[in-house]
């Protein structure tokens, strides 16, 4: 049995005694000024008040050095604190010693401001006990907005209310991960009272670990001690947190989740294939639509102005936008060919095109290298154009590329086989091409990746 820690945790109760007895002396002090005859038995009850008071602050100080013996505390703020404390103790003795003394009467300018200095310093020697308690944003944590601005505080209220608006942009840990950890753990493990030398305020504190090493180590979320802790029985005496609301069946799930996808503070909830609890959690708890989304419903390009697509448009294109406020464009001819300005007209607007209908088009070198630029790309349509094999490479190296249509067109498997150096599946219309039936046997087994649609038709 541990009587240091026994008999220190008696601090918080022990110490409101003397707090009492100060603010008593310092109301019967307001009583004194004004009052009209100065009674002996006032000056008395004061006096005894101030004693008391000095008495039951050394009590508490002392049995405070026992409760910082177990650690977890701020060294700063609880060195501050503790002589905080005992200069409190010296100075109610000197208002004891001035009341008692009738001193007070001989300057009462000094001995009434001796009276204010004690008023300010049990309030702030209180204030920095209740910060080492509970966390300095303890006492400011439901205040108005206003303020929490004041205080230099965020004015937010909870977790939900500070994502952003588009899903995209939720970073896991600074989004619900640590207003978790907030709500449910800084309590007493924070700067300044970091329980198992463990602060879990901050990402680089929780990095750290604490006494016992880190917190986010295995290879598993289970292994990992912070999910452990918060995921035990709850009467075993390792269970966290010891007081209050445990962190729900919701919370658990998406401190696992993160846990097991690194526990870094640059995940994103939209860069991840998410569980399909996951989802559940973000869209029960959060309001937050976190299903997969299709590539172009994620798509950010730059903004494109309607002048630009006005000059597209004089080049043989009609361009269009796929929604009237949308930034993503779609594309075909309005002629066989287009003119010498297309290409650096295309280049311009390149990564905000996704579909390109070029079918019948005679291409030049310079258009297929725009073409080329058009990162963003799902789907090209080059049927009857003069499309070569030399030109499917080109193709192959656009990442997002989906759909296909080389129908009609002189296309051998040479360029089906450079084609085919792209990573991602990729849909093919190859009907009337110059591949044949046999050729494209081989291709469909070569490539699984490649979903070949047509052929030649066998007479």
């Amino acid at each position: 049995m541990d009587w240091s820690q026994f008999i220190g945790r008696f601090h918080p109760l022990v110490v409101h005694l003397p707090i009492g007895f100060l603010l008593f002396g310092l109301l019967l002090e307001l009583v004194g000024v004004f009052r009209k005859s100065k009674e002996p038995d006032l000056r008395k009850v004061t006096a005894w008040s101030y004693l008391a008071g000095s008495v039951g602050a050394l009590m508490s100080a002392l049995i405070g050095l026992l409760l910082a013996q177990g650690g977890g505390y701020e060294a700063g703020a609880l060195s501050l604190h503790k002589w905080m404390g005992f200069a409190l103790v010296a100075l109610t003795a000197v208002l004891y010693w001035s009341k008692s003394k009738k001193w007070d009467k001989k300057s009462p300018v000094i001995a009434y401001g001796l009276v204010a200095v004690s008023f300010i310093l049990v309030s702030l020697t209180g204030h920095l006990g209740g910060n080492l308690t509970h966390g300095s944003d303890y006492l400011l944590a439901h205040a108005p907005a206003p303020i929490k601005r004041l205080a230099g505080m965020s004015p937010s209220g909870s977790s939900q209310n500070t994502l952003p608006g588009n899903s995209d942009s939720i970073l896991v840990f600074s989004h619900i991960i640590q207003p978790i950890l907030e709500e449910k753990c800084t309590g007493c493990h924070n700067p300044s009272k970091a329980k198992g030398g463990l602060d879990l305020s901050s990402f680089e504190a929780i990095q750290s670990g604490g006494d016992e090493g880190s917190v986010l180590s295995g290879s598993s979320s289970l292994e990992s001690e912070l999910v452990h802790r918060v995921t035990l029985p709850t009467d075993n005496e390792k269970y966290m947190p010891p007081q209050g609301n445990g962190l729900s069946y919701g919370e658990i799930a998406l401190l696992k989740w993160w846990v097991s996808q690194g526990a870094t503070d640059s995940l994103k909830l939209a860069g991840e294939e998410l569980p399909q609890e996951i989802i559940a959690v973000m869209d029960r708890d959060y309001g937050v639509d976190a299903s997969p989304r299709s590539f172009i419903e994620k798509l950010l390009p730059p903004e494109v102005d309607d002048e630009k697509i006005a000059q597209a448009n004089e080049t043989g294109l009609m361009v269009s936008r796929l929604t009237p406020d949308s930034q993503i464009l779609e594309l075909r001819l309005t002629s066989n060919k287009l003119t010498s300005s297309a290409p650096g007209v295309l280049e311009d607007m390149a990564q905000n095109i996704v579909y390109a209908d070029f079918s019948g088009a005679k291409l030049s070198p310079e258009d297929f290298g725009a073409i080329g630029k058009m990162q963003n790309l799902i789907r090209i349509d080059l049927r009857h154009s003069n499309v070569s094999d030399e030109q499917m490479e080109t193709l192959a190296n656009l990442p997002h590329l989906e759909v296909v249509n080389v129908y009609g067109t002189g296309i051998s498997k040479a360029g089906f086989d450079a084609l085919a150096k792209t990573p991602q599946k990729l849909k093919i219309y190859l009907w009337k091409t110059a591949v044949s039936n046999e050729e494209l046997q081989t291709l469909r087994q070569d490539y699984p990746h490649l979903e070949l649609i047509g052929g030649r038709m066998k007479r």
